[in-house]
């Protein structure tokens, strides 16, 4: 739940501070990305379990265990125990069997995300109509003067 509420926050702020985002673009997608689930430029829901399951094996092989709490908008949402981050263990499990993958799920359900359902009820509340992508709303929060901090009571 932590990586995706840090993914989200990064892809909000660079969303907004670029102009531009990931919706409709392939963007952390290549193929010259070193995990074999990206080795034809996307990620399948399947590929994304698979990595997951990895990333939660070489945890438990280390001898820790994620909680697991939910998964919305296809997005599994957990919590790692803190002896694994402290340890330095989830860090490189993460690295090494999810980190890419994970990155490219979430920026390629970027415009169903939780982030986006915050950006949309932000607009909303401060009087603009939201667009429909991820890029466009991002745009709208600009362009309309305000910057992500302005959103941050949506959250």
């Amino acid at each position: 739940m932590r990586r995706l509420l840090v993914v989200a926050s990064a892809l909000l702020l660079a969303a907004s501070l670029t102009g531009c985002g990931a919706s409709g673009s392939n963007v952390g997608t290549t193929a010259d990305q070193g995990h074999p689930a990206l080795s034809d430029g996307e990620v399948s829901y399947d590929e994304y379990q698979a990595a997951f399951r990895a990333y939660s094996s070489c945890l438990e092989d280390a001898g820790y265990k994620l909680v697991v709490h939910a998964e919305e908008n296809q997005t599994i949402q957990f919590s790692v125990p803190g002896g694994a981050v402290e340890s330095g263990v989830d860090a490189n499990c993460y690295d090494e069997e999810f980190a890419e993958v994970d990155a490219t799920w979430q920026i390629a359900h970027i415009d169903t995300s939780e982030s986006a359902r915050i950006l949309r009820t932000c607009l909303e509340g401060l009087g603009i109509t939201p667009g429909e992508s991820y890029d466009e709303m991002t745009k709208q929060l600009s362009d309309s003067g305000n910057d992500p901090s302005a959103c941050s009571a949506y959250s």
